[in-house]
């Protein structure tokens, strides 16, 4: 189980990690809510035409449908707390500290879903947390920063980081009793519907120009295919039961971030970026090795 628990984490960390970095360019001309809107909403469609061509068996229960849809709103809140910590503060300050939703969810794994505990996974699962930090710490935006003035972003990123590590885990009972296709299908579908209720709240339009959108749907339409592959695979590797193992891979996603806009946009690494790299691939070759 272990070996399907990091291949399915490493699908995520690379599907997850692609789609971040192809989202920038939507967000720099759509703006991060339409941009939202509009990947979760080649998400559901591709999620869609999976379950029609595919159709699986979708089991009902009223109650665990109400509780998936809860959990998928609930998933939407992570988003937007980082979004504002992104306004509020610095991205080298917010990052790092929403990341640390990896750590929440390896701590809800072991305490809630009885998830093994060996010091071998421990040591694996802290490396891979220090080379995300390492790879999204920028040291300057750190100066003179004060973590409890409201003001910086942390309170937000804090929140994020909470909110992802409590729910990210709750796929594992939403992702047993739907799978993780039709689950996926369920949660793209209501953060798209979310994102589309908080642009009609703020009097925004739901969709850019038609010309806008002629011009830049190649990143966002990979981004969302993408993020159906994202949601599938940390469902379908919760099931495993190595629920830290699936979140420090998949939470190792800003690390393919990284690398990929360096590429696209010709951004050098630092020295430090490069160490984290390393740190997350020694800690997954220990975790393997498990």
């Amino acid at each position: 189980m272990l070996t399907a628990a990091i291949g399915y984490g490493l699908v995520a960390m690379f599907a997850g990690g692609i789609s971040t970095a192809l989202l920038k360019d939507s967000v720099s001309r759509f703006g991060p809510l339409q941009s939202v809107v509009l990947r979760s909403g080649v998400s559901s469609i591709v999620l869609i035409a999976l379950v029609l061509i595919l159709r699986p068996a979708i089991p009902w229960d009223i109650g665990m449908f109400f509780f998936t849809v809860a959990v998928s709103i609930l998933g939407y809140f992570p988003f937007l707390f980082m979004l504002e910590g992104f306004r509020e503060g610095k991205v080298g300050v917010v990052m790092p500290i929403s990341s640390g939703w990896v750590v929440i969810a390896a701590g809800v794994g072991f305490v809630f879903f009885g998830e093994s505990v060996s010091m071998q996974k421990l040591l694996a699962l802290a490396i891979v947390v220090f080379g995300i930090l390492a790879v999204s710490i920028r040291p300057g935006d750190w100066k003179a920063v004060r973590l409890f003035d409201a003001r910086n972003g942390v309170a937000f990123a804090l929140a994020a980081a909470l909110l992802w590590g409590i729910v990210f885990p709750l796929f594992k009972i939403t992702g047993g009793y739907f799978g993780a296709l039709v689950f996926a299908c369920i949660i793209e579908s209501l953060v798209c519907i979310s994102g589309c209720v908080h642009l009609l709240l703020t009097k925004k339009p739901l969709l850019p120009s038609i010309n806008g959108l002629r011009q830049g749907w190649v990143p966002f339409s990979i981004a969302g295919i993408l993020t159906a592959g994202y949601t599938i695979s940390i469902s379908a590797g919760y099931q495993t039961g190595e629920i830290s193992v699936v979140s420090a891979l998949a939470g190792s996603a800003v690390v393919v971030a990284v690398i990929v806009a360096a590429v696209l946009h010709h951004e050098r690494l630092r020295a430090s970026q490069y160490f984290g790299v390393g740190l997350v691939l020694l800690g997954t070759l220990i975790a393997s090795m498990i």
